[in-house]
């Protein structure tokens, strides 16, 4: 059983490893961009949000190679929760405001901010932070080639699964856009 656990830590850590990764490297190419989104989320006074979104950007780099070094893995997936659990509450109380029209800035295809999305950062934060509880233990080569697969196709299904939510949410709009043109 503790083999078991240790496999499924690490592919919670490589999920997040990749998910983090691909996050940074679409903040980092555009940091103007990025900005913008933190900007949008009218949480910060505006003199801030330049070096809030440079701190956000390095945690985020900090946490990526804390996921790759396994000493210290056990802090990348709590610097990890952490983000994730700073991030859904950014979303929720936008979401609360009724600031829906928002992109969430996550990287990758736009999203808007939604209760799912919220939802779906804290769960990702509550995965992370029980991972980071279970301890370390040296599994074999298959037994971590396996766990290493594992996160890697949790981490494509995921990407997969937002390609689709993204071009739902956008079909929907153009439906109801095209639905107001049709009834004024």
């Amino acid at each position: 059983m503790p083999a078991l656990m240790a496999m499924l830590a690490l592919a919670v850590s490589s999920f997040l490893l990749m998910l983090f990764a691909f996050a940074l490297l679409h903040k980092a190419s555009g940091f103007a961009r990025f900005t913008g989104f933190v900007a949008a989320y009218r949480i910060l006074p505006t003199a801030t949000v330049g070096i809030v979104s440079a701190l956000l950007i390095l945690v985020e780099t900090v946490t990526v190679a804390l996921l790759v070094w396994a000493p210290l893995r056990a802090v990348g997936l709590y610097s990890a929760a952490a983000l994730l659990l700073l991030y859904g509450v950014a979303i929720g109380w936008n979401v609360r405001r009724g600031r829906t029209h928002i992109d969430c800035g996550c990287g990758g295809p736009a999203h808007a901010v939604s209760a799912p999305l919220a939802l779906r950062n804290l769960c990702l934060a509550l995965g992370a932070g029980m991972c980071a509880a279970v301890p370390t233990q040296l599994l074999d080569q298959a037994q971590a080639a396996v766990a290493l697969a594992a996160g890697v196709m949790a981490w494509l299904i995921f990407q997969l699964a937002s390609i689709a939510l993204s071009i739902l949410h956008r079909a929907g709009t153009t439906a109801s856009l095209k639905n107001e043109r049709t009834s004024s």
